[in-house]
């Protein structure tokens, strides 16, 4: 009977200033756009060659092995340049994954494909120009109610430029932790 008052005490400071804990979080379906250099070419080290979708920012990746803190890469492959998921780095054990959507535009996709054979996590997605994919981040913590899981972002691709070794994208995501919707939670604005 005593644990009761005990774990009380142990959730309250997390519920604290919160007005329901259990809503959605609030996110924009607005979209913000990056750009990625190729890991590949050894002249454009030093540039940001991978994206953190859980953070939306792009990060300056030297060596694909020295952290998992990111879900893709840009890289050099035989049918151009691709969105490498990290777990298809040899020492890198992550969960990230690509999914390539055909037959809806980026604004009428609503919510991110539930069949996890949709998804490549091991191996370079091809990049096409206007093309349209959801990605699924790395594993995260979420919070002490739901643990950890994955967020979607849906993007397009804006530019690719096979030659300079670069894309330039728009993309999405969805900060609500296994939300696969892309339409954000009504707002009491």
């Amino acid at each position: 009977m005593r644990k009761l008052p005990l774990m009380f005490l142990l959730v309250a400071p997390a519920l604290a200033g919160c007005e329901d804990p259990l809503e959605p979080r609030p996110w924009s379906d607005e979209p913000t756009e990056a750009q990625l250099w190729s890991i590949d070419r050894p002249e454009l080290m030093g540039l940001p060659s991978a994206f953190d979708f859980t953070l939306g920012r792009s990060i300056v990746l030297e060596d694909p092995d020295a952290s998992a803190n990111w879900d893709v890469a840009l890289t050099d492959t035989e049918d151009g340049l691709a969105f490498t998921p990290a777990g298809a780095f040899p020492d890198i054990d992550s969960e990230p994954a690509v999914a390539v959507i055909t037959g809806t535009s980026f604004e009428d996709l609503l919510e991110a494909p539930g069949d996890l054979d949709t998804y490549v996590r091991t191996e370079p997605v091809p990049l096409v120009a206007g093309g349209v994919y959801v990605v699924r981040s790395r594993r995260i913590g979420c919070s002490i109610f739901v643990g950890s899981g994955h967020m979607y972002s849906k993007l397009r691709v804006l530019e690719l430029n096979p030659d300079e070794g670069t894309v330039r994208f728009e993309f999405v995501t969805n900060l609500n932790c296994n939300d696969r919707s892309f339409v954000p939670p009504e707002s009491d604005d």
